[in-house]
């Protein structure tokens, strides 16, 4: 018994089993909670308009905030320099005109040529081009509101000179309004499968319901965000009434983002 107690073979230890499984998932996998943006409460439609005719500002006729109707006076050119070029087109296009009925009536007496009949044609049409031309630049003088809405901005003031198509009024279509942010780089890639709420400064509702309507494809220069505007559908008559242009907005992104990666190991006890 002695001797056996003393051997040196050591037993044969048990077979590893594992007894524990793990799963890894991704940094950002799985339901995150709320990101917020920053945003701006605008108008869904809104148009920078300007002179289609170079000139001097003679008149201001809006200001900033007046609501307008559609075709009403914004702003006016000196239009002297465009009537005077009216007023001697329309010499030109009666003296054509004039000129074209005489032939006419000498070719049937045969003491003008069809030739010379249909030259003075092109003449008196080119004329009445002309004069059609100057008539159309001394009314574009008048710088009209395209729509009904509000003027969000002026840059031009009496006496300024401003070129041909350059921006001088802002105005925003009233009655839609929604939310634009700059979402991150970070952020960009799942926004339109989260959840868009949003905060408004200013009004009594504690968060309105956002919709993604349009991302840009590209990223700013030089913060490297991403335009997004937000829907707000469902807005009740006295909501939208509370919501005003320029009013600031946070944009409270939320919900399920990426599908997870899993990792599974199997780790024995020793």
């Amino acid at each position: 018994m002695l001797v056996s107690g003393c051997s040196s073979e050591a037993a044969t230890p048990p077979p590893l089993r594992p007894v524990l499984v793990m799963t890894v998932a991704g940094g950002n996998a799985g339901t995150v909670g709320e990101r917020s943006v920053p945003g701006v409460v605008v108008a869904r439609y809104a148009t920078d308009i300007g002179f289609q005719v170079p000139g001097r500002v003679g008149k201001r006729l809006v200001e900033v905030g007046q609501v307008v109707r559609k075709g009403q006076p914004l702003l006016q050119l000196d239009d002297s320099d465009y009537a005077l070029a009216l007023t001697a087109r329309k010499a030109e296009a009666d003296q054509a005109t004039a000129d074209e009925q005489r032939l006419q009536t000498l070719v049937a007496d045969g003491a003008v040529s069809v030739a010379d009949n249909e030259r003075q044609k092109a003449r008196a049409k080119a004329a009445r081009a002309q004069y059609q031309l100057a008539s159309n630049q001394a009314r574009y003088t008048t710088l009209v509101a395209p729509y009904d809405g509000v003027v969000t901005g002026l840059r031009a003031e009496a006496g300024q000179m401003v070129a041909e198509g350059m921006p001088v009024v802002s105005m925003a279509r009233q009655g839609e309004v929604e939310i634009a942010a700059d979402i991150p780089e970070s952020l960009v890639a799942d926004v339109s499968r989260q959840q868009a709420r949003a905060e408004v400064w200013g009004t009594e509702a504690e968060r309105y319901e956002l919709k993604l309507r349009e991302l840009s494809p590209a990223a700013s220069q030089p913060l490297r965000t991403y335009r997004a505007r937000f829907a707000l559908p469902g807005l009740t008559p006295a909501a939208k009434a509370r919501l005003r242009l320029g009013m600031t907005a946070q944009v409270l992104l939320s919900g399920s983002t990426a599908l997870p990666f899993v990792v599974r190991g199997e780790y024995p006890t020793f």
